[in-house]
């Protein structure tokens, strides 16, 4: 009953503050928001969604990367709302904060598992996925998996941060043995690789399957990057 509890409860704003080597100082303090694995279905309907929706329009967010369904249908759906759907693309964004404007180039690849499972033309691809990310500018990079993250990193291209979910932290005992021992990074915030890049792992914004939550919470992070001391 309690694992049941906790899955129904809203997911909790989780506030991460993350340094970034070089980063402008006119980007110091730029707020990111990151929801991943809502898992849409029988168990989280549109109630839900719409909390979820109200929940991270109070932190005031930017982007969407990717649905598996009839993707390609979902694309043309999610961007006539005005979405920008990154499938192994970037965009360069230009920043408003309180220091001035600047600019951050957010990427997003395609899932690594999506051309094995039936998703044809698409398929996780970082040298397209980051292909006109000028070196000189802050790269966020959405992966989904925890392996594409280490992936990326280990490939020496520019990556600042990776935003990961898919493990769900375990979600309940004894997946967390499989989550934790089937990904390079398990949940919460990583610094990773020679650049001293970082990798964060959300425990994800509803469940997957099973509606409980044992040891573990749903999330919504709010993240801060701040430029890194010398």
């Amino acid at each position: 009953m309690l694992g049941i509890y906790t899955a129904s409860q809203p997911p909790a704003v989780r506030h991460v503050e993350i340094p970034i080597k070089d980063l402008p100082t006119n980007l110091d303090g730029l707020s990111l928001v990151q929801i991943s694995d809502i898992h849409l279905g029988p168990t989280v309907g549109f109630t839900k969604l719409n909390m979820i929706v109200d929940i991270v329009n109070r932190q005031n967010p930017g982007n969407h990367e990717y649905y598996t369904g009839d993707v390609d249908n979902w694309f043309s759906y999610l961007r006539s709302l005005g979405f920008t759907v990154l499938h192994n693309s970037n965009v360069k964004i230009p920043v408003k904060v309180k220091n001035g404007e600047g600019q951050l180039c957010l990427a997003g690849t395609d899932d690594i598992q999506a051309d094995k499972i039936g998703y044809i033309g698409h398929g996780f691809n970082l040298a397209t996925a980051l292909d006109g990310c000028a070196k000189e500018l802050p790269v966020v990079l959405m992966a989904h998996q925890p392996r594409a993250a280490k992936q990326a990193l280990d490939s020496g291209q520019r990556i600042d941060l990776v935003l990961s979910g898919h493990t769900h932290g375990g979600q309940l005992f004894p997946l967390m043995l499989g989550a934790y021992l089937l990904n390079p990074f398990y949940q919460g915030l990583y610094q990773y690789g020679p650049q001293g890049s970082y990798v964060y792992v959300c425990e994800g914004t509803q469940f997957w399957g099973i509606p409980m939550r044992i040891g573990t919470s749903t999330e919504i992070t709010h993240i801060t990057l701040i430029k890194a001391s010398l």
